[in-house]
């Protein structure tokens, strides 16, 4: 944490505020502090706030329309049978942030890579969309689900190719 702050004052030449976001899974208490000393001499004794996420219940961030509160929300603490309500509010979330494609996608690539849901606990999860979301939410969120996963889909495809055209060649 010191060198990047290091870095960052060297090259900015200004006042910053050092955070440290813990994305771990463990809850246990982590180093605040940085210090370089001597018997005879403190050197340095650097501090810097944290932000630990499993320390954090999602519930807390519901109202927030940030878009990186949102994705944060999947790193944050929450019990097994609470991921499918935590999905469903994240999209309950999406339309409200009014974000392009893009940062849509990428939004929700980053939350769907750390809450993974069965196939039956997907399904329950579609069914709340449908029955919670006023249908022009639904519309939009059907529509950015259907895209990120087609995307993903094509993307598969496309190694699936690259990997037989290399089997082919060797």
């Amino acid at each position: 944490m010191f060198r990047y702050y290091a870095r960052l004052f060297l090259k900015y030449d200004m006042r910053i505020l050092p955070v440290a976001v813990l994305s771990h899974g463990i809850k246990k208490e982590e180093p605040r502090s940085f210090e370089i000393t001597f018997p005879f001499h403190k050197v340095l004794h650097f501090n810097f706030l944290q932000l630990h996420l499993k320390r954090r219940n999602w519930r807390e961030y519901l109202k927030n329309d940030n878009p990186a509160a949102a994705a944060l929300m999947s790193c944050m603490d929450y019990k097994e049978e609470e991921k499918g309500q935590l999905k469903l509010e994240f999209f309950k979330i999406i339309p409200r942030l009014e974000l392009d494609p893009a940062r849509i996608q990428l939004l929700i690539g980053f939350f769907e890579s750390y809450v993974k849901l069965t196939p039956s606990e997907e399904k329950l999860f579609q069914q709340k969309l449908i029955e919670e979301l006023p249908l022009e939410e639904v519309k939009k969120v059907t529509e950015i689900l259907t895209s990120y996963h087609l995307r993903g889909r094509e993307e598969g495809r496309a190694e699936g190719r690259e990997e037989g055209r290399e089997k082919r060649r060797s």
